[in-house]
């Protein structure tokens, strides 16, 4: 029999499986940013389906109080992985949104990862300890032991670092669209957050306060994050029609959000510029872009046109706004070494070029993409 109130996070685990999906079908490699937020949604899955599964094994039973030799423990494992995880990766996808890249790689990785291992071996390990939680049968009252507090502290104090950087990553991106999507996030994440804790709390003082919630109320909050994905660009996706024709352009094509931080880049870019990561400041890399994008942003919205000589290769730029909208610029460049070489060659021989045949030539290629 399949008790009601599982179904409800055997549908967050189908949603966080389905954004998983969508997000890993794309054209190129993955980003970081994208990584995390598939990893993320793997976890989520876990957690929510092996709290379906546990609800309906052993309805009122909490994972970790399980003897090793019993079905749940399994079931417990499979949840504890996922509850880690979401935690982990919760933080991670918040920093690269927030751009902290420092924070997501090295030692600041491994510090943030302390947490998901710590809960993963005290729970593994607590039928022989029981110093992680302890409960007689299922009506009974779940007893907290000294290791559930660091469990506690540690895992929330992440989980809430993460939800501080994802609100301050979409605030940042200074448009109406990143302060609605940051006020929504906020308030979503609100409700699981809040409601686990207390619910924590609750429990490790021996009271009987029924299932987490927690598993339940992501189902709501993923709602709000596929919306997010969809409408606002949460995960920097494009539709993936889109993508494909953007990836198909002969011109190298950077996005940029409002601070001027790469978005995407289309393999033609990728290519040229290997060095760039996405959402890294473009100044960091090319100062030149940097310049004219911020132009381009602030006063000249038609878009600016620009020739640069960029890693030893003379591309002609362009940058371009999006119509009616303040959400950043993309810029395409054109490569056109090989038509300067020919150009000097014909001097050469005495021969002027004509610079507008040049340039036709050279924006024949161009495709009109929206940000």
């Amino acid at each position: 029999m399949i008790h009601t109130i599982s179904l409800l996070p055997l549908g967050a685990a189908i949603v966080g499986i389905s954004l998983a999906l969508f997000t890993s079908r794309r054209p190129r490699p993955l980003s970081r940013k994208q990584t995390f937020f598939v990893l993320l949604n793997i976890s989520t899955a876990l957690w929510c389906f092996g709290t379906f599964l546990l609800d309906n094994y052993a309805p009122g039973m909490n994972p970790g109080t399980f003897p090793y030799t019993d079905p749940g423990y399994i079931n417990s494992m499979v949840l504890t992985v996922g509850v880690g995880g979401s935690c982990l990766f919760w933080f991670l996808f918040g920093a690269e949104h927030a751009g902290l890249h420092s924070w997501t790689r090295g030692t600041a990785l491994w510090v943030a990862s302390l947490p998901a291992i710590y809960t993963f071996v005290v729970t593994a390990t607590n039928p022989s300890h029981h110093l992680f939680l302890s409960q007689a049968s299922a009506s009974a009252p779940v007893i907290g032991g000294p290791l559930a507090y660091p469990y506690l502290i540690s895992t929330y104090a992440v989980a809430i670092t993460g939800t501080a950087l994802l609100i301050k990553g979409s605030w940042s991106r200074g448009s109406s669209t990143g302060h609605r999507q940051a006020i929504v996030l906020g308030a979503a994440t609100c409700l699981p957050t809040a409601g686990g804790f207390a619910w924590q709390l609750l429990t490790l003082s021996s009271l009987s306060v029924g299932p987490n919630p927690v598993p339940a109320l992501f189902a709501l909050l993923q709602l709000v994050v596929v919306h997010e994905v969809i409408a606002g660009g949460l995960s920097d996706l494009l539709p993936h029609a889109r993508a494909a024709a953007f990836d198909g352009m002969h011109d190298a094509a950077i996005v940029l959000d409002t601070r001027l931080r790469v978005i995407t880049m289309n393999r033609a870019a990728l290519r040229l510029f290997p060095m760039i990561e996405e959402g890294m400041p473009i100044e960091e890399y090319f100062s030149t872009l940097g310049t004219h994008a911020r132009t381009c942003m602030e006063r000249y919205p038609d878009g600016v046109d620009f020739e640069a000589d960029l890693g030893g290769s003379i591309f002609w730029g362009r940058v371009r706004k999006p119509d009616g909208r303040d959400e950043g610029c993309l810029i395409l460049l054109t490569d056109l070494t090989d038509l300067r070489s020919a150009q000097t060659e014909l001097l050469r021989l005495g021969i002027k070029p004509g610079v507008e045949t040049v340039r036709f030539a050279a924006s024949h290629e161009a495709l009109d993409i929206r940000v």
